[in-house]
């Protein structure tokens, strides 16, 4: 009986869900450059499900018909063009997104029911100026006429406005493969390799030179390093890019990484140094955080309950150093009480050598990821 009940309950809950998605479809349906929606269903089939009694509890089984709506999946196919009188009035055909600036950022869109602001400028009403290749695109006129290769001319082809900024993100190309199997897969690729296309590899010790040599000196390269807290949201990026990769691009790419943490722009010759103090450091840390939940345990706190504290301090700890941007030492400093237990902790680290053992470690990582 009550197996029914979940069935019935679970049906309802995703049948609302999905009304709701086909209703703001249906809003949209006339709206430029909307792309529909569909919601993705799926079932319990393969979990076992118990019914939990006052004795134990029961298998109720692996066919259980309980549905669970999964997410919603975006249809990017191309949409229908239809003509308007317009002049403003722009679509793409195929892949692309048009630029626009909104504020600080830059966001993209397939919406191109554009109008003319009060200072000349090209924009997508109530978002921002629409960017051209060199900037925002400044027409003042509406008088206007677009060519397929995306320039922007006057209605008697006589003015050039500039040329639309088209991002193809499928023209961006994360290679997360590690550096010992990097070659093999270059090799493989480089054939195929587009004009403008953009590579941005995360294997550690491979140069932006080693790289452009394997796909081509003419193509655009960016370097990276991540780190394992990525996969919350919390990590680190370092991103260098070669002499062809534009201001614009090198934007976009700090965008995509700053998806999942922090994202910081340096000089290449910064990156194995990155390598040891980010990319790998995460495993310090783990190795920390261990130890300090092993002594808590000798202690008599239960595992887990010493993990938690442990990486909550930690995580605290770099939280009030980043947000307050004082030293790290003038923070040690406000723990340690004269005569007090922290400090005692302290001499011990000291004595012990946690501080050049740190830097001894952190050095020959550094050292392997240049010899790689």
């Amino acid at each position: 009986m009550f197996q029914g009940y979940y069935n019935l309950a679970s049906n309802l809950i995703v049948q609302n869900r999905n009304m709701n998605v086909i209703s703001n479809n249906m809003t949209n349906i006339s709206t430029p450059g909307f792309k529909s929606d569909q919601l993705v269903q799926g079932t319990f089939r393969d979990e076992i499900l118990y019914r939990f009694e006052r004795d134990g509890r029961t298998p109720i089984g692996t066919t259980s018909r309980i549905n669970t709506a999964e997410g919603v999946a975006t249809d990017q196919t191309q949409g229908t063009l239809r003509a308007t009188e317009r002049a403003l009035d722009l679509a793409l055909s195929g892949k692309g997104f048009f630029a626009v600036q909104s504020g600080q950022e830059t966001v993209y869109t397939r919406n191109g029911s554009f109008n003319v602001d009060n200072e000349g400028y090209l924009v997508l009403q109530g978002l921002g100026r629409v960017q051209g290749q060199n900037g925002p695109i400044r027409v003042n006129t509406d008088d206007i006429r677009v060519t397929e290769q995306g320039y922007v001319l006057s209605a008697d082809g006589r003015e050039n406005y500039g040329r639309l900024q088209v991002v193809d993100f499928a023209d961006v190309v994360f290679l997360a493969v590690k550096p010992q199997f990097l070659e093999g897969v270059l090799d493989e690729i480089k054939d195929s390799v587009k004009e403008g296309q953009i590579f941005i590899s995360i294997a550690p010790g491979k140069t932006l030179q080693w790289l452009g040599g394997h796909l081509g000196m003419h193509t655009k390269v960016i370097r990276t390093m991540p780190n394992t807290p990525a996969m919350v949201g919390e990590g680190m990026t370092a991103l260098c890019v070669n002499e062809l990769v534009t201001e614009k691009e090198t934007e976009l790419a700090v965008k995509l990484c700053d998806t999942f943490g922090k994202t910081e722009v340096i000089p290449e010759h910064l990156m194995d140094a990155v390598v040891g103090v980010s990319g790998s450091s995460p495993a310090y840390v783990f190795m920390f955080l261990e130890a300090m939940a092993d002594a808590a345990v000798a202690d008599g706190m239960p595992r887990a309950q010493a993990y938690k504290f442990a990486a909550q301090s930690v995580l605290g700890s770099a939280k009030l150093m980043l947000e307050t941007g004082k030293h790290p030492g003038e923070l040690k400093d406000m723990v340690c009480s004269p005569a007090g237990t922290t400090i005692q902790a302290v001499r011990v680290l000291e004595e012990k050598g946690l501080r050049s053992a740190v830097i001894e470690a952190q050095t020959a990582c550094v050292k392997k990821a240049k010899g790689m």
